[in-house]
């Protein structure tokens, strides 16, 4: 079970942004709301999400509900330890390791970002709609034997119950695409994010090859996509909340798609060398583009 006191000063209330305390439910100060706690898991969703907003929220909950709950034992992949050196190469001129918070926003029901970063340092959040997935994870966590150093709770990006510049690391892979209001959650990950914040997301079409749109788009369809993004207006507004691109990444270039296909044929070694080829390569068409951003 999740230690909600050792973590609750890094939290707010989600609608009036006043202090929390933790009895035996977990209940705002100010305006006296009572959230929601499942298996030590916390619900943090907002009281005034809009009717359009609340449509695919609730599409999204139940799509990923799904998936978290089918769930095998936890196991790190080539695809996912490849991500974990893509956060620590967004990390690594950050501050001293002991020091660093880090949250994933969106971090889905494996977990494995928080999980693995937490078996190096400080404490790691996560967050995502799904409650299943962040009951699965906060299991997973404790099977890794990290789970005093983990929490996970659920919540919305666009309104998120964090106090502002709570977050050193902050993490958001593969979500923005999935929001009603991108805009007001990039506000948000700014608000709490003191230091970095790496973003990954599909890349616009007109920088992906022709013969795979028709993919693009039923997978976008399959999944809840309701955007792309080109790298210039990304940096346009994460500027306007006075975060400055440090780096950018392209991946997913004709090399990774033939590593997809024929990833059951490919040795460890191989698929490896593909992956190298692939986070090299400096062109702008790709599926897939990632942005780490800094505090001016």
């Amino acid at each position: 079970m999740q230690n909600i006191e050792k973590f609750i000063h890094y939290f707010q209330c989600v609608d009036c942004g006043g202090q929390l305390s933790f009895d035996s439910k977990l209940i705002c100060k100010s305006c006296q709301r009572e959230y929601e706690v499942v298996e030590g898991v916390p619900v943090f969703l907002p009281s005034d999400v809009k009717d359009d907003q609340k449509s695919q929220l609730d599409a999204q909950s139940k799509y990923f509900d799904k998936e978290y709950t089918e769930l095998p034992e936890y196991k790190l992949e080539n695809w996912r330890k490849s991500m974990i050196k893509r956060l620590d190469l967004a990390s690594e001129n950050q501050i001293e390791k002991e020091n660093k918070v880090f949250c994933d926003f969106g971090v889905g029901g494996t977990a494995y970002t928080v999980i693995e970063q937490a078996k190096k340092y400080g404490h790691c959040l996560g967050t995502d709609i799904s409650l299943q997935g962040m009951i699965k994870a906060s299991k997973y966590a404790e099977q890794q034997g990290v789970g005093d150093k983990c929490f996970f709770f659920v919540a919305t990006v666009e309104k998120l119950p964090l106090k502002s510049k709570a977050i050193d690391f902050t993490a958001s892979i593969s979500v923005l695409e999935h929001l009603f209001d991108d805009q007001k959650a990039i506000s948000e990950l700014c608000r709490v994010s003191n230091d970095v914040i790496y973003i990954v997301v599909p890349n616009t079409y007109k920088r992906v090859w022709l013969f795979l749109w028709p993919m693009y788009y039923y997978n976008d369809k399959k999944v809840g996509h309701l955007r792309h993004y080109a790298e210039e207006d990304l940096e346009k507004k994460f500027k306007s909340h006075d975060f400055d691109k440090k780096q950018v990444i392209y991946n997913g270039h004709l090399v990774k798609i033939s590593q997809i296909l024929l990833n059951k044929y490919l040795s460890n070694e191989k698929w490896w060398k593909m992956e190298e080829k692939d986070f090299v390569n400096k062109s702008k068409i790709a599926a897939q583009l990632n942005l780490i951003f800094g505090r001016k």
